[in-house]
């Protein structure tokens, strides 16, 4: 015997009293059940409380069993509540999602009962085309097909005719022998007819208006078992689709924002040896010593290191010493079709394959600006000479024009159009150039390279250049500038190519600050987003979740099923970031190549810091996304159903 045992019952919304120190029982030898009243008396509420859809002071036990979630209650609504976009066949078969019934017996039993109602022909139909009397019973069929201990109908024959509704009662009325039935009804003629137990609520109390005899026949009620979440998925797959995928893409967007960030972070805290050997003068190295005046205005003025200071504390001997051009070609001047052009720097490459000075190797910004159009290089040098018994004074004239033998990238962030000569064609030309009347006081050939070394000379000023081998350059520059302060001299030591890399380094550091800040905006945003999507979510399956509680599904199954869904969106997000990281990565190193000229690498593993941070960032989503479905499944659901039933 199935009973509702109802001990002072009592529902109040706000100030407003619904239901007063409501006892009864309820059992299944009572036959069938009328609930009688007036429009709203409460009926609704009392089913709701029943059902456990809301609050109520005092306490319901179904079979001595006070937990609402283990009563086996199926509720058939006077606004059907089906799912629109389904299928009469799919509808009726969602009720026996709880059921461990094979699929071909679920077949045959949903045939069984849709016949029972001659309805067998509305299978294939969409709900949304049915009349309201056809969605009646298909919303019957949906009720009992569970088999459930105990059957509420809320106005089954609300939209039937007298024909129709007299068969609905009729099975009502059978249905009876098998199981606790109780029917809400304003046809006081039907409700004398096939009702066996009549009660009215009025005055919020619930009495006995009239009871026949009733025997009840036995049965043998199977115990339901939870169905597997999956079930309630493949239902709703497709609904609220465009808020899915919108929340699907979020989530990517959020995942590439932390695989680019750290990898971006990653190469701007990577050693920058591969950065620097991009310029074209990255393995020269310019020295100079400073000694100060000792007058006030402490004017500072480069001088001489010797070879056997640079050798003590260069800390290697991958390396060879050699004399600047640089202030030789101080006054030089570049003309591009015969029109000077002060924006060209001339440098010098250490290039032992080129013996022709005039073949020269241009930049990717120089080549741009010079494009077409014909160099030539002219230079004029006084080199004076103070001897003891007279001063010499000569001058050398440099009229050559250069040909592109190359051009090479450079990056493009704070460089300047530079055209690089070889050092050692340069230093074979200026040994071709004597000096005649040097030749004629020393009594020897002197070439204007041989001026470099005379200290009496106004060459003398020429820097030292160190000519490092490909890797030792950066090794031996952080040498030279640990040891300046044990040299017994202050030294100069200068690479263009380690301090453009740095300033390059500096910038990249810089903007990867910018990015940190976008990436901690971009999570915020992608969690307060993901929050209101899932929300809305929710929302549009506000009816679904009603009726999924009144087809006896467990309050944990719902739960679960909204977030295995979310858990199922986070894996895709997931797949899809994948998929499109290591295209999205190529093609921002295409990028800072081609615009750029930045040999920009990123990381395309997920290395243990973009682990860290990928777990942390979905468990904060995961453990959002629970505690707002039990807030909504607590509240909203309720809501929902007491003023839709």
């Amino acid at each position: 015997m199935d009973e509702i045992i109802i001990e002072h019952l009592t529902k109040r919304y706000g100030e407003r009293l619904i239901l007063n120190d409501i006892n009864l029982t309820f059992d299944s030898n009572e036959g069938l059940i009328i609930l009688l009243g007036a429009s709203g008396s409460g009926k609704s509420t009392f089913f709701n409380c029943l059902c456990g859809f809301d609050t109520f002071e005092g306490r319901i036990m179904f079979n001595n069993n006070e937990n609402q979630e283990t009563n086996n209650v199926s509720m058939m609504f006077q606004n059907f509540e089906l799912f629109d976009y389904l299928t009469v066949f799919e509808n009726i078969k969602f009720g026996l999602i709880n059921k461990n019934v094979k699929t071909e017996d679920k077949k045959k039993l949903i045939d069984e009962n849709l016949k029972l109602f001659n309805i067998e022909k509305l299978k294939d139909h969409k709900v949304s085309t049915l009349s309201g009397g056809e969605k009646q019973r298909v919303a019957l069929v949906k009720a009992i097909i569970s088999n459930p201990h105990v059957l509420l109908c809320d106005e089954p024959t609300g939209s039937l005719d007298e024909r129709n509704s007299e068969e609905v009662f009729g099975f009502l009325k059978n249905e009876a022998t098998k199981r606790l039935v109780i029917v809400i009804t304003h046809n006081q003629r039907l409700a004398k007819k096939y009702g066996d137990s009549i009660y009215e609520l009025k005055n919020q109390q619930i009495t006995l208006k009239n009871q026949k005899k009733f025997i009840c026949s036995s049965k043998n009620q199977k115990s339901l078992e939870t169905k597997k979440i999956w079930s309630c998925l493949k239902y709703f797959g497709l609904k609220n689709f465009a808020c899915k995928l919108l929340m699907i893409l979020i989530l990517a967007f959020s995942y590439l924002s932390l695989f680019f960030v750290s990898s971006i972070s990653t190469f701007c805290n990577s050693d920058f040896d591969l950065q620097h050997q991009q310029y074209g003068d990255y393995n020269i190295l310019k020295i100079d010593a400073i000694d100060e005046s000792d007058n006030n205005l402490a004017i500072v003025k480069p001088s001489r290191l010797s070879e056997s200071e640079i050798k003590i504390n260069i800390g290697t001997d991958k390396y060879k010493l050699d004399f600047s051009f640089e202030k030789t070609f101080a006054d030089a001047s570049i003309y591009l079709d015969d029109k000077k052009n002060d924006n060209i720097r001339l440098l010098p490459m250490d290039n032992n394959e080129i013996q022709d000075f005039s073949l020269v190797t241009l930049n990717d910004l120089a080549h741009t600006l010079i494009a077409n159009k014909k160099i030539t290089l002219k230079c004029q040098k006084k080199i004076i000479y103070h001897g003891e018994k007279q001063n010499l004074q000569e001058e050398i004239k440099i009229d050559t024009v250069l040909k592109i033998n190359k051009v090479i990238k450079e990056p493009l962030f704070l460089n300047d159009p530079i055209i690089y000569y070889s050092y050692q064609a340069a230093k074979k030309f200026f040994n071709s150039v004597q000096l005649t009347k040097f030749k004629s006081y020393f009594g020897k050939n002197i070439s204007f390279y041989d001026t470099l070394n005379l200290v009496n000379c106004s060459t003398y000023t020429e820097s030292l250049l160190i000519f490092t081998e490909k890797l030792e350059t950066k090794k031996i520059y952080q040498n030279l500038n640990d040891k300046k302060l044990s040299m017994t001299r202050k030294i100069s030591v200068q690479s263009r190519a380690i301090t453009s890399a740095t300033s390059l380094a500096e910038l990249l550091h810089s903007f990867e600050q910018m990015l940190i800040v976008f990436k901690i905006m971009a999570i915020i945003c992608t969690i307060f987003i993901t929050f209101l999507l899932f929300i809305n979510n929710l929302h549009a399956f506000t009816k679904e979740i009603g009726i999924m509680k009144t087809t006896l599904i467990k309050h944990k199954v719902i739960e679960n099923s909204f977030l295995y869904e979310f858990i199922i969106f986070e894996i895709i997000a997931l797949i899809i970031s994948l998929l499109v990281k290591n295209s999205l990565f190529n093609v921002v190193e295409q990028i800072s190549i081609k615009t750029l000229n930045l040999n920009l690498v990123l990381d395309y593993q997920i290395i243990s810091l973009q682990s860290i941070e990928l777990c942390v960032f979905i468990l904060i989503l995961l453990v959002m996304c629970k505690l707002t479905l039990k807030k909504f499944l607590c509240k909203e659901t309720i809501y929902y159903l007491r003023n839709s039933i």
